[in-house]
């Protein structure tokens, strides 16, 4: 199978799943991951549309035939997926085991994005203090064009825990970032 072919196939379950029809998309990219098990974005879509299914339980189930057959570049993002399909659900124990096992396997300029996941899950976990020291690491470890991402999370953390302060602080530092974005002066024009 040529990488055009591939390509096809997850464009095909991509269209199938934004016509509402999960179960076509996930047959198609069960089909497509047999013929091609090396194929990365494949196994991703298929990842989703099987916790459009089935739930988190489902993604933890394939996710060791994806780490099984894909480089070993990409571990981390399966380990990320499935983090992020047990976040969804509520199940923070398994969403933690994953997300560790990510946080370890990731290059070291995307970590940033992990320990955002695992801001996020502390948050809808009722753990305050635990959301807002991953978004101190986030903001660590993140590269410098990507800094404004985190403050703007951290802005929007404190509005929903309604810290008004420290949205605005996290605003102002959003705008003191290098090279810092339109969405920085759009959410603070609306604040």
């Amino acid at each position: 199978m040529t990488a055009m072919t591939m390509t096809l196939e997850t464009m095909a379950c991509r269209v199938e799943s934004i016509l509402g029809h999960w179960q076509a998309a996930l047959e198609t990219a069960e089909q497509g991951v047999q013929i091609c098990p090396k194929y990365g974005p494949l196994w991703f879509v298929l990842l989703r549309q099987a916790e459009k299914l089935h739930g988190a339980a489902a993604v933890k189930e394939y996710a060791p035939s994806a780490i099984a057959s894909i480089c070993s570049e990409l571990h981390w993002k399966i380990h990320f997926e499935v983090a992020t399909a047990c976040s969804r659900q509520g199940a923070l124990p398994q969403c933690r085991q994953s997300i560790g096992r990510a946080a370890l396997q990731c290059p070291r300029h995307l970590r940033w994005k992990v320990w955002l996941l695992a801001a996020r899950a502390e948050l809808w976990e009722g753990s305050a203090d635990a959301c807002r020291r991953l978004l101190a690491q986030a903001r660590i470890d993140a590269p410098s064009r990507m800094q404004v991402a985190v403050c703007l999370e951290r802005a929007r953390t404190e509005e929903f825990l309604g810290n008004l302060k420290g949205t605005r602080v996290a605003f102002g530092e959003a705008h003191a970032c290098e090279g810092h974005d339109w969405k920085a002066h759009l959410l603070t024009s609306v604040d």
